[in-house]
This record gives C-alpha cells, sequence and structure tokens, in this order.
C-alpha cells in the first residue's frame, strides 16, 4: 500500500521557524529581546511580558548526564479570599494562580520516553508559630500540554499532562506529582507545558505572605 510524504506548509510566523531548521538543522525558539523569555509556537507578542520586540535563538544545547542545572522564578497567587460556599465554607482562604509556562525541547532520535514531575514543599510565612506554616498539600494542582510540536510541525498526541490533583488537608510529605509524559514513539521536539494553581489557606493560619517552593524534574 502506498503511502504518501507529509510536507508541512508553514504560514505565517512559523514559516521562520522551519526556515532556520531546514538552514541549520537546529531546532530555534522564540525569544523576547525585552525580558528574555522563550516560547514556541511563535507568537506576535511576547508570553512573558508582552512586548513584540521578538526573535529566533538556537536551542539550549543538551547538558551533560552530571550536569545539575536549577532556575528559579516565583508565582505569584495574589491576595486568597475567603470561601462562602461549598463543603470548606469559612474554613479556608483560596489563592489562583498558574505556572509560568515550562518548555521541554527534546532533540533525542528514536521516540525516547520522558516525563516531568514536581517537588511541593510547605508553605511559611517565615514565623515559628505552628501557624505560621502549612501543608503543601493544600495546593490543587492542574495539568495542560499547550503545545507538542513535532518536526514536521504537527501535533503530537503522545504527550499527556499528568493527573489533576485537589487541594487536600493531608499532613505531609507532599507526594510528587507528574506534569506531562510523552509515550514511546514520539515526535514532539519543543513541548510547552502548564498548570493551574489553587491554594487552600487555613483561616487559623497567621497573617503573612506565605511562601513555598516547587521544583521539577525531567527524566
Amino acid at each position: 500500500m502506498a503511502t504518501a510524504k507529509y510536507t508541512p506548509r508553514p504560514q505565517g510566523l512559523d514559516r521562520e521557524f522551519h526556515r532556520l531548521a531546514v538552514e541549520t538543522g537546529k531546532v530555534h525558539l522564540q525569544r523576547c529581546r525585552a525580558c528574555g523569555h522563550h516560547q514556541h509556537p511563535p507568537r506576535r507578542f511576547c508570553a512573558g511580558c508582552g512586548s513584540p520586540d521578538l526573535g529566533f535563538v538556537p536551542e539550549v544545547p543538551a547538558l551533560d548526564a552530571g550536569a545539575a542545572p536549577s532556575t528559579a522564578c516565583g508565582i505569584d497567587m495574589g491576595p486568597a479570599r475567603l470561601l462562602d460556599d461549598g463543603p470548606r465554607l469559612g474554613r479556608f482562604y483560596a489563592a489562583l494562580g498558574r505556572i509560568n509556562q515550562l518548555t521541554v525541547t527534546d532533540t533525542r532520535s528514536g521516540g525516547q520516553p520522558w516525563s516531568v514531575s514536581a517537588s511541593f514543599g510547605d508553605f511559611s510565612n517565615g514565623g515559628l508559630s505552628p501557624k505560621d506554616s502549612f501543608t503543601g498539600n493544600l495546593l490543587g494542582w492542574y495539568p495542560t500540554v499547550s503545545a507538542a510540536t513535532g518536526a514536521n510541525g504537527d501535533y503530537d498526541i503522545r504527550v499527556i499532562p499528568g493527573p489533576s490533583v485537589e487541594p487536600s488537608a493531608t499532613p505531609s510529605p507532599v507526594p510528587n506529582r507528574t506534569l506531562a509524559s510523552a509515550l514511546f514513539g514520539t515526535t514532539a521536539v519543543v513541548v510547552q507545558l502548564d498548570a493551574r494553581l489553587k491554594l487552600l489557606i487555613p483561616v487559623e493560619a497567621n497573617d503573612g505572605r506565605y511562601v513555598g517552593r516547587i521544583s521539577f524534574t525531567l527524566i
């Protein structure tokens, strides 16, 4: 049985992405000249700061197995409001947010699987009282796959988001959670991941600005 070869016909901003890939043999990501944010697929404005001053840069080179780099960025959940309905009425404040999009670039051959997981710590305002901290299990987690672009520019359905986790008052420790995973045979080269967040703060917690840590691991 004869099969037809897929030939991408990029349009608009995708043309530059494909042209650079063909001419250099490398995947290029769009980078904001104003704030340094990387994004894919290409857009007319930066998803980080809204600037239209965008260009393309080569992907970050693969790291040695022994390297353990880390980057730090903040997620501001904003002010919390008292829950006024449902089974938790009057018992918790709720704050909503989302992680800044996390981009996975995979140039390995053979469609090797991978997974991104997250580990969580407790939340604290820096005080020493038991009411100055609460369990990280109170952070709800709702992952999504924003984009999974294959070498031919098509969307790869073999990249799947991790399961949603509702906030829970279960005491620490906080189990690791899966943000997304790619099944064997994936063709995705550039994947963008995100997650909505919902934090519940016990009403008995002391006033203050609470801070928690989320660490992501790619294997």
